[in-house]
């Protein structure tokens, strides 16, 4: 089974860095809502 082709391979990367980016900031990284969580990485 494959996946859709949404996004290129170079938007990809860059949400997964983003992600990466955003889930280790040791300040917000913890305290942020699942809600907030998504809206940064919008």
């Amino acid at each position: 089974m494959s996946r859709s082709s949404e996004y290129s391979l170079n938007e990809d990367k860059l949400l997964c860095q983003i992600y990466v980016d955003i889930s280790q900031d040791p300040i917000t990284g913890i305290c942020q809502s699942y809600d907030q969580f998504w809206v940064r990485i919008e």
